[in-house]
This record gives C-alpha cells, sequence and structure tokens, in this order.
C-alpha cells in the first residue's frame, strides 16, 4: 500500500476507520461494554497522527495521563471527600503532575479522566479504574498497529523541505540585521516572525518522525543533525541582532563598508546553496568567508568609538562566522546522505 497516494485527511481517515472497525469488531467478540469500548474508539481517534512517530509520541502520553488521571481521580474518590472539591483537586493535581513530567501532550484530557473518576466513579472503583486504563491501553495499541501498517507516509522529503523554509526565514532576518548595520540607521532588528514558526515547525516534525518506519533512504540520525544545525543558526540570530546595534557604529562606515557587504552577499548566498541542497539540487562551493571577516576585524580601531561598541563590532563578526559554520555543517551532513544514496557528489567546503 506504499504506493498509493492520499491526502493526509484522507490517509487519517482510513486510518481511523479501520482501527475503529477492528476495536469494534473485537469488543463484540470479546463481550466488552459499550462505554468501554467508546473509551478505546476516542483513543483511536486521538492517537492517530500524521505519522506513526507522532502517533506513538501521543499514544505514550496517553497511557500515562490514563494511569495519572484515573489514579489520581481514584485517590479523591477514596479520601471521601465532597464532589465539589475532590473534582476540582483531582483536575489540579493531574495537570501539576503532567506539567512535572513533563507531558506535551494529552494533559489536559488527563485532567478529564481524573475528573470522570470522582463524578462517576462507579460501584466498584478500581474494577471501573482498571477497565478504563485497559480500554485505553487496548485502543493505543490497535490504533499504533494499523498507523504502522496501513499507508504509512515517507516524511524525509517534507523534513528537507521545512528545513530549507527555515533557512530561508532564517536568511531575511539575518539580511534585515546587516541592512542596519550597513547604513548603520537606526536601533531596531527588523526579525521575521517566521523564523521562530518555522524552527518550531521543523522540531514538531523531527519529533513526529523520532519513530517513524519508512523514512526512506534519508535517515533518521542526519535529520537530527540538521536539525540541531538550523537551531544553531537560529540560536545565532539574536545575539548577532544584540552586536549589531553598537556594530553599526563601528563597521557601518568607512574602510569596513566594502568588506561587510562582501560577508553579507556571501551569507546570504550561502543560505541560498544550502536551501537549494535541501530541496534536493546538486551541491556548490561554498563561499569563504575568512577574508572578509578579517579584513572587518583589521580595519576596526577605538578612534572615535567606546570599547563597548568596538567589542559588539568583533561580537558581530564571530556571530556571522558562527553562522556560516553551521550552514557549512548542514551542507556537509547532506552531502555524506548523497554519498550514502550513491549520488555523484559536489566538493562542499567542510569545516574544520
Amino acid at each position: 500500500m506504499n504506493s498509493v497516494r492520499v491526502s493526509s485527511a484522507g490517509r487519517l481517515a482510513i486510518k481511523i476507520t479501520i482501527a475503529s472497525l477492528i476495536t469494534v469488531g473485537l469488543s463484540l467478540y470479546l463481550g466488552v461494554t459499550p462505554a468501554n469500548t467508546s473509551i478505546a474508539l476516542l483513543t483511536i481517534i486521538y492517537t492517530v497522527g500524521e505519522t506513526f512517530g507522532s502517533s506513538l509520541e501521543t499514544g505514550l502520553n496517553r497511557a500515562a495521563g490514563s494511569v495519572i488521571g484515573y489514579g489520581l481521580g481514584a485517590i479523591m474518590v477514596l479520601l471521601a471527600l465532597p464532589m465539589w472539591i475532590a473534582a476540582p483537586v483531582a483536575v489540579g493535581l493531574t495537570l501539576f503532575v503532567c506539567a512535572l513530567l513533563p507531558m506535551r501532550l494529552g494533559y489536559r484530557l488527563a485532567a478529564v479522566l481524573a475528573g470522570s473518576i470522582v463524578l462517576v466513579p462507579g460501584d466498584n472503583l478500581w474494577h471501573t479504574v482498571v477497565q478504563l486504563v485497559l480500554s485505553t491501553f487496548a485502543g493505543i495499541i490497535v490504533a499504533l498497529a494499523v498507523d504502522y501498517l496501513v499507508l504509512p507516509s515517507h516524511t524525509g522529503p517534507r523534513v528537507r523541505s521545512l528545513l530549507a523554509d527555515a533557512l530561508d526565514s532564517c536568511d531575511r532576518s539575518v539580511t534585515s540585521t546587516f541592512g542596519v548595520v550597513g547604513t548603520g540607521a537606526g536601533q531596531t532588528i527588523d526579525v521575521h516572525p517566521e523564523v521562530l514558526s518555522k524552527l518550531v515547525q521543523a522540531n514538531e516534525l523531527i519529533t513526529a518522525i523520532k519513530y517513524q518506519p519508512s523514512l526512506g533512504p534519508f535517515e533518521t540520525s542526519a535529520i537530527y543533525e540538521l536539525v540541531a544545525s538550523v537551531r544553531s543558526v537560529n540560536g545565532t540570530l539574536d545575539p548577532l541582532a544584540r552586536a549589531a546595534i553598537g556594530a553599526n557604529q563601528v563597521i557601518g562606515t568607512g574602510p569596513s563598508l566594502p568588506h561587510l557587504q562582501s560577508l553579507a552577499a556571501d551569507l546570504q548566498t550561502t543560505f541560498a546553496n544550502v536551501s537549494a541542497q535541501l530541496r534536493g539540487q546538486p551541491a556548490t562551493q561554498l563561499p569563504d568567508i575568512t577574508e572578509a571577516a578579517e579584513a572587518i576585524r583589521g580595519s576596526v580601531t577605538f578612534e572615535g568609538h567606546s570599547v563597548r561598541d568596538v567589542g559588539r563590532a568583533f561580537a558581530f563578526v564571530f556571530e556571522v562566522e558562527v553562522i556560516f559554520r553551521h550552514l557549512q555543517l548542514i551542507a556537509v551532513n547532506l552531502e555524506t546522505e548523497r554519498a550514502r544514496e550513491g549520488h555523484a557528489s559536489v566538493p562542499v567546503e567542510s569545516t574544520p
């Protein structure tokens, strides 16, 4: 079924439908109560995601949340507190415990489960809790089995594309920073909000494919390295912007300006080359920024400038070099993967 091409929404619908049919059939065969069957079906709907990795993470959080929520709810019932006290306390404690773990998914649902046990404990409290937990676990198992076997998604190309988008966003932010330094105008760095949003999306996708069985030739280890590099690029943007506020008074004028313009052009070229490489295009030689960086450092003087601003100027050049190093790492990682896949390779400047 790997060859079947279905939209994301259609894939989810098919998987949930198949998992639900299996669950209902097993429930009828085993004589499971409708209430417990409903819990299993709700778990399936909640668990099945875009990839097996995202489903597994959701399922694990759902399993932990059910144990925590049902357990704390049962404890509140055993303490025989008034219902108007027990239910809110159970919900609050569940949210607190889930936050300590920490649980990224399902913590609110866990709180609902805690409150439901207090409000509807049943005739036999622990028997009810065990049945609900088993129903939840059964739903998770069926959901993961179907998600693993039916229409598995290949996420490698999507990862590359998303990382390329993230680098494009970084490029726009760095370009705006260079504009401030180059013109010496203003004290505000226009950092695009999409930089963070793109990198957050990349991070979420990496979490989702952590246990993905069908990555294709693009291996999980290389994806982790790529995301770490892109995060590092993003991490340099804030200090770069801070350094630019003082650096524009020092390196934005005089003999340093041509070298700064050269540095900006090389950085834009590097972003563009690596983004194209992420999208599957052949690698191209990355620029060497050493000469421009050294020229800027050599032209910086204390004449008419404070020690603080001169220090910011040097910090600015250093941050630019850090960005280059991480972009080079991304390019080298991609070339390594291309070599593993048997593609022709273009030399890429490596980082010591």
